[in-house]
């Protein structure tokens, strides 16, 4: 166990010490409670085996002055004091060794984060991916909205790959995903369409680190193929990310707008997404057989075997926050 408060060691090692302690007088109390009654008879019958021998005693030095020798009288209680000082100190000397273990674990953990750092650098960082969303301004007003999708079906498979940097393991993972559904371009009662720009519409994709991704990015949207670039129109929902324009005009409000994208992108760690859509379902499958769901939603389902894991998760207009 480690205790990490400050970098100071010394602090380190007093407050474990001053814990250890106070956890042992508070043993130490418990059992002299439990045993009172016990401990109790115990010293009341030394005292009075004591004053039978300090009389016997007495009487025998009162007979026998002559011989002159001294009486010497022995307390049971300083033995067991004793016995007690002498495991109190054994303790309390066990606990070096264990601040030098902790602090020996303490530095590798921090080894390992600047080494986990220092690679993801140079490969990429934990991905965290979102949309697509489609961001329409207004015509002569800095002011805009984001369509959401209606529908979206995500499929990934990710592939780990371990990687040995001195004493330390690195885990990361390419990923092939694959999503489509289609959007519902609707306005809301209280927005006129004539306020819209909808020549600078723009779809967008949220990703967290550009270096992860493996190849052009492209979207299918409305049966037309756009491809993405760096940089978002707004920062609401990412602020990394990819982006192209799109053909859009106001007689495409009400009808339903298809879209597909395949993205191949590689991170270290972990692989987080967005559920942005009004239903969407996510599904992931990968060789790597000891996963951690830490995302705010675990799986509705998930098979982990020595061969690797299936995850689902489904998300509606009801479910989401």
């Amino acid at each position: 166990t480690s205790f990490n408060y400050d970098n100071d060691p010394w602090n380190h090692f007093f407050t474990t010490t001053g814990i250890a302690a106070g956890v042992l007088f508070a043993a130490c109390m418990c059992a002299v409670l439990l045993s009172y009654k016990k401990l109790n008879v115990y010293f009341s019958q030394n005292i009075s085996f004591q004053n039978k021998i300090n009389t016997n005693m007495e009487l025998n030095y009162n007979s026998e002055s002559e011989t002159n020798y001294p009486v010497q009288k022995r307390n049971p209680m300083n033995k067991v004091l004793s016995k007690a000082i002498i495991t109190g100190i054994l303790i309390l000397a066990m606990l070096i060794p264990t601040f030098f273990i902790s602090g020996l674990v303490t530095e590798r953990e921090d080894r390992q984060e600047k080494i986990v750092a220092e690679s993801s650098s140079r490969w990429s960082n934990a991905q965290t991916l979102s949309g697509p969303y489609i961001f329409i301004p207004y015509k002569n007003i800095s002011k805009h909205i984001i369509v959401l999708p209606e529908n979206a079906d995500v499929n990934g498979q990710v592939t780990p790959e371990e990687r040995d940097r001195s004493i330390y393991k690195i885990l990361f993972y390419k990923s092939d995903i694959k999503s489509k559904g289609n959007f519902q371009i609707k306005l809301p009662k209280d927005i006129d369409s004539s306020v819209l720009d909808f020549g600078e519409a723009r779809i967008c994709l949220g990703i967290s680190d550009y270096k992860g991704i493996e190849e052009k990015v492209s979207i299918t949207f409305n049966g037309i193929q756009y491809e993405l670039s760096p940089g978002l129109p707004t920062a609401e929902i990412d602020t990394i990310g990819l982006s192209a324009p799109v053909q859009l005009s106001a007689d495409d409000l009400g009808a339903d707008k298809a879209f597909n994208y395949d993205l191949k992108i590689k991170g270290a760690g972990q692989l987080h997404f967005l559920p942005l859509s009004g239903n969407s379902t996510f599904i992931l499958k990968s060789s790597w057989n000891s996963p951690s769901f830490d995302g705010n939603t675990l799986p509705n389902d998930n098979k982990i075997t020595a061969d690797g894991f299936t995850a689902k998760w489904i998300f509606n207009k009801a479910n989401l926050p």
